[in-house]
């Protein structure tokens, strides 16, 4: 499905709940989980750049320098060392074209985002970029002004290069659970305030 322009939030088939339902003489697997036993699972830490979901949200209107500056305050916040930039596009420069081409990036839990290089041309992450700064679980939108990281958007796809804060006007998002990147969640008008992908470059 294809975002319309409208500034009305759009939802995916793809990014709905999936569920089925049988007739109860079918033969179905089941998911067995064993119980009764205490096992601690220590996580280890992986390489590679960092990348958070802001803890506070930002709204467009001061151009990319101003999500720029959003996530180096928010990364400042935690005490990250390194220069964060915003992963929004522009209609001139794509969210890939701003980052290292072959960068890993892991979340500030340790986790990779996917497990090898390839970030900007993958369909889905490996695990959603669903970790703040400080290691906490985010559930939010999140500016992108773009349907692929690797795309160049529309004017009206990216608040006319984020520097329109006008309810008239709308942007593309992605969503911190979601893990599918073939497409945007939706699109909110440009007064929406909500979360940013920033990523250590």
């Amino acid at each position: 499905n294809a975002l319309n322009g409208s500034v009305n939030e759009v939802k995916f088939a793809a990014d709905l709940p999936r569920a089925s339902a049988f007739g109860c003489g079918n033969a179905a697997h089941l998911l067995c989980v064993e119980t009764g036993r205490v096992q601690p699972v220590l996580t280890r830490p992986d390489t590679g750049k960092r990348a958070f979901a802001t803890t506070n949200g930002w709204a467009p209107g001061g151009g990319r320098a101003s999500a720029d500056a959003h996530c180096a305050a928010e990364a400042m916040l935690a005490g990250l060392p390194g220069t964060f930039l915003a992963a929004v596009a522009t209609t001139t420069e794509t969210i890939a074209s701003r980052f290292p081409a072959d960068a890993i990036y892991r979340r500030t839990d340790g986790v990779r985002l996917l497990r090898g290089a390839g970030l900007w041309s993958a369909e889905w992450y490996d695990v959603p970029p669903q970790i703040d700064q400080f290691g906490a679980l985010v559930s939010n939108d999140y500016w992108t002004g773009t349907n692929r990281f690797d795309a160049l958007p529309q004017a009206a796809d990216t608040c006319n290069d984020w520097t329109s804060n006008s309810d008239v006007l709308g942007g593309y998002m992605h969503w911190t659970t979601n893990s599918d990147l073939r497409s945007a969640w939706k699109t909110d008008p440009c007064t929406t305030v909500v979360a940013l992908l920033c990523l250590e470059n």
